[in-house]
């Protein structure tokens, strides 16, 4: 092992929430057992080895990241987390036209985009052809009053509709046609934002009131389970969007925490944490937030953005909005110092990256993250951040997408592109492996 290799190796234990000292002893027990002869005799003391090493790790969570340092930042360009960009021509046709994009997901080869204006989903393949519609307004059987949030189980060929104002959700083929429907009954309205499959029989459903987690089964038609219960109504930390799904597993950053949990076996379990060294939040500074929220009396009172209590001056030294994870990397989007920061961590390395954008002028921001791609387009949300007359976040705003990173043929379908009558574009970023 040269000493190459032994940083890397350090690198990865730490990442495993492995500390120094420990890591210095895994890897004197590693280098012994490679000089050990195994033979009968020798077989005792390396079952001792064994041991130790079990001993050293077992008692440890999956894995917590190396102390990332938020105020050291590390110039990235898009080509250093991806392989490749592309740009995706949605076709329009009167069927097909598109609004406002709220989300993509990518499955087998089809774009599901759902389309927050027309209350719709539409699926095109992947060269951008528009193949069906799912549209269904109105209080009926088989029909919703709004598209909150959608989902996918590829597994069984099913689509999710969440529709929140009527707390139900449908069910549609992947071709796009009605299977069945659930009101998923509660005691008062939970304000229900994001819907996913957590096998085939329990759906996982996020909330912005104090209840975080809706666990439905679907076989026995009801609510089996609710966690992270908080007294507070925390409105503007509430984990929105910080769920994820990964190698069939599903992940949840609570709020007011830096612990991902893995929640899908439904009991939570720690799969690892933050760690932000010296610009950590302590439980004293959540509680000076609890405590604040509840001296608030109108709910206009409540904090509506998360950056008015993050912050210097403020209560809380950052705010961990957005998280996500592929096979390579740990992502997190953080509200820190009056600006969003990426924190991008190599798993295979333990290679830090901690930038506001990319070097090519594109954000993680307001996109679609996937298991192995992110989808950038147009969301609108500059010109929804004008109407607001959010000052504090215009300095911040920077496209998911930009023609830099982009061929010359795909660049020339930027520029010949009308806005006012052809469909929004795609731009698909695909994470090095």
């Amino acid at each position: 092992m040269n000493v190459s290799q032994l940083r890397i190796t350090i690198n990865k234990l730490e990442f495993n929430n492995i500390s120094k000292e420990k890591t210095i002893k895994i890897i004197f027990y590693v280098l012994a057992i490679r000089h050990l002869n195994i033979q009968a005799s020798s077989l005792c003391k390396y079952f001792m080895v064994l041991v130790a090493l079990l001993q050293l790790s077992s008692c440890q969570p999956k894995h917590e990241q190396n102390r990332i340092d938020l105020s050291e930042l590390t110039p990235t360009s898009v080509f250093d987390i991806f392989s490749d960009v592309n740009l995706v021509e949605l076709e329009t046709t009167p069927g097909s036209l598109i609004g406002n994009i709220a989300k993509v997901i990518s499955h087998n080869g089809n774009f599901f985009v759902q389309d927050s204006q027309a209350k719709a989903i539409l699926c095109l393949n992947e060269a951008g052809r528009f193949l069906f519609k799912i549209t269904a307004l109105g209080r009926g059987p088989g029909e919703y009053n709004n598209i909150t949030d959608f989902s996918i189980d590829g597994e069984n060929g099913k689509l999710v509709i969440l529709d929140a104002p009527l707390q139900r959700v449908l069910f549609f083929s992947l071709e796009g046609k009605f299977l069945d429907e659930r009101h998923v009954v509660t005691e008062k309205d939970m304000g229900f934002s994001r819907v996913f499959f957590l096998s085939d029989t329990v759906l996982l459903i996020t909330s912005i009131t104090n209840e975080q987690l809706v666990f439905f089964c679907l076989n026995e038609n009801r609510v089996i389970n609710k966690d992270f219960l908080q007294e507070e109504f925390l409105q503007a930390f509430t984990p929105n969007f910080n769920v994820y799904q990964m190698d069939g597993r599903t992940f949840v950053l609570p709020a007011l925490n830096q612990q991902v949990f893995d929640v899908s076996n439904i009991e939570p379990v720690p799969h690892f944490r933050w760690n932000f060294g010296k610009h950590d939040n302590t439980e004293k500074q959540f509680q000076q937030l609890r405590d604040e929220i509840n001296k608030r009396v109108s709910p206009t009172d409540f904090f509506y953005f998360f950056h008015e209590a993050v912050g210097q001056s403020n209560i809380l030294h950052q705010h961990i909005y957005k998280v996500f994870e592929t096979s390579r990397f740990s992502i997190a989007l953080v509200e820190f110092e009056n600006n969003w920061r990426h924190v991008i961590v190599d798993k295979s390395t333990g290679e830090i990256r901690v930038f506001n954008h990319f070097g090519e002028q594109v954000s993680l921001t307001h996109i679609s993250l996937q298991e192995d791609m992110v989808i950038g387009y147009d969301s609108g949300v500059k010109d929804r951040i004008k109407i607001l007359g959010v000052q504090e976040w215009q300095h911040r705003i920077v496209d998911g997408f930009n023609p830099a990173v982009l061929s010359e043929p795909d660049r020339q379908i930027i520029e010949n592109h009308d806005p006012m009558n052809n469909n929004p574009f795609l731009v698909v970023f695909r994470f090095k492996e």
